[in-house]
C-alpha cells in the first residue's frame, strides 16, 4: 500500500505585495485524482490542494508509475514565487487484512506470515525461470536488477529460516531473535535491489525495452518488493516483541 509522506514548510512570496506566506505539511490532504492504464500498469495521480485566502489555489501533485515507483512531481503556486517547498514522496505502508484504523496484533500478523512467505517463494521461482533483460537500455550499475542465483538462494534460505522459527511451539515468544535478525537483513538487501531497479525503470525504461521484457515479467519485481516490505514489517514487530 502506498501513501504520500509530507514534511517541512512551503514559503511563498505573493507576486504583487511581496508578502511571504507559509504552508505547513499538515495542511495538505492528498487524494487520488486520476488513474490511467499504461504499458507497465496503472499510472496514479495524487494531488493535495490548498485554497489560500491571499495566494489563491495552490497544489502539489505526484505521479506513481509503475506501481510502487515515483515517476514525477509538480508544485503549482499560481504565479507566486516559491521560496521553499514542502518535501513530499511516496511511502510504503504495511498491508493488513484488517483496516489500518484498528490495531493489528502480532499474533494476527504471524498467522498471516505463511501465506506471505508462500507468495515470496512463488515470485522468486518466477525470477529464477526468466529474468528481465534490458538489452541496449541497460541502467547504471546501481540501478540494475542484479539478482543472481546467489541472491535468490539467500532469499530462499531467509524464507526457510522464518518458517522454521514460526513453526516453533509458542513461536511468538520462543523464536530465536538472532536468526530472525539475520533473515531480516537478507530480505532487506533483496528489497533494496528490487527498489533500485523499480525506481530506475519507472523513469527510464523505453517502450521497446518493456516489450522485450514483457509486462508480466516487469511486474514481478514490483509485486515482489511489496511482499518483501510487508514481511519485513512483520519481522520487525516480532523482534521488537522478543527483545523489547
Amino acid at each position: 500500500m502506498m501513501d504520500i509522506h509530507t514534511s517541512g514548510i512551503a514559503r511563498i512570496r505573493h507576486r504583487e505585495t511581496g508578502e511571504i506566506f507559509e504552508i505547513e505539511a499538515d495542511e495538505l490532504d492528498w487524494d487520488v485524482v486520476g488513474s490511467d492504464e499504461r504499458q507497465m500498469g496503472p499510472e496514479t495521480v495524487y494531488t493535495a490542494a490548498v485554497e489560500h485566502p491571499d495566494l489563491g489555489y495552490l497544489s502539489w501533485t505526484l505521479w506513481e508509475y509503475p506501481m510502487g515507483a515515483e515517476n514525477d512531481r509538480e508544485t503549482d503556486v499560481g504565479g507566486h514565487e516559491l521560496l521553499e517547498n514542502l518535501r513530499f514522496s511516496l511511502e510504503h505502508l504495511p498491508e493488513y487484512e484488517e483496516p489500518l484504523t484498528q490495531p493489528v496484533s502480532l499474533a494476527a500478523r504471524l498467522a498471516h506470515l505463511p501465506d506471505q512467505l508462500d507468495a515470496i517463494e512463488q515470485a522468486i521461482k518466477a525470477l529464477r525461470s526468466e529474468k528481465p533483460m534490458l538489452g541496449h537500455n541497460q541502467p547504471p550499475e546501481e540501478y540494475r536488477l542484479g539478482l543472481d542465483e546467489i541472491d535468490l538462494d539467500r532469499a530462499d534460505r531467509d524464507v526457510a529460516v522464518v518458517r522454521e522459527e514460526l513453526a516453533k511451539p509458542d513461536a511468538i515468544d520462543t523464536a530465536a531473535p538472532e536468526r530472525l535478525a539475520e533473515a531480516q537483513s537478507g530480505l532487506r538487501g533483496l528489497a533494496t535491489k528490487l527498489w533500485a531497479f523499480i525506481k530506475w525503470g519507472g523513469k527510464h525504461l523505453a517502450a521497446g525495452a518493456v516489450a522485450a521484457i514483457g509486462k508480466e515479467l516487469w511486474e514481478d519485481p514490483v509485486a515482489l518488493h511489496q511482499k518483501v516490505v510487508s514481511i519485513l514489517d512483520t519481522i520487525g514487530a516480532w523482534l521488537h516483541h522478543l527483545i523489547g
